[in-house]
């Protein structure tokens, strides 16, 4: 009888472990499933998204060479006005010699004061003098 009973006991403690094992893998399947799930559901996203720019990179490259051809047409019009020395509109120059916009070239106030002092002294003491050393001015 104690074999009887000893085997009862590891009856009962194999049920409840092999229970246990099936619960174990009742939730790692469940697990793996959601896993799968969400996997499968990037896997179709990431593709949607590979279309989607590729979409945008086509988009993007017939815009870029359709601006390169006017940009060339624009370049090609501009070069070829140059070579043939023609221009739409005359260019006039920022200042012409002796025109209304010329530099005026002239000495600080200061510098102009002092030679007309110096000159007036010059004049007063060749004409008092009488000597030659002023002459005109």
């Amino acid at each position: 009888m104690a074999k009887a009973s000893s085997r009862r006991k590891t009856t009962a403690s194999n049920r409840r472990i092999e229970s246990r094992v099936v619960d174990y893998a009742e939730e790692l399947g469940r697990l793996l499933g959601t896993v799968r799930a969400r996997v499968d559901n990037i896997v179709v996203e990431r593709g949607k998204l590979v279309e989607q720019l590729a979409g945008v990179v086509k988009e993007a490259q017939g815009l870029l060479s359709e601006l390169g051809h006017e940009a060339a047409a624009r370049v090609s019009r501009l070069t070829g006005a140059r070579r043939r020395g023609k221009r739409k509109t005359a260019k006039i120059p920022k200042r012409t010699a002796g025109g209304p916009d010329a530099k005026k070239h002239r000495l600080p106030a200061t510098t102009r004061q002092k030679m007309s002092k110096r000159r007036s002294t010059a004049v007063s003491s060749s004409s008092g003098g009488g000597g030659s050393e002023g002459g005109e001015a």
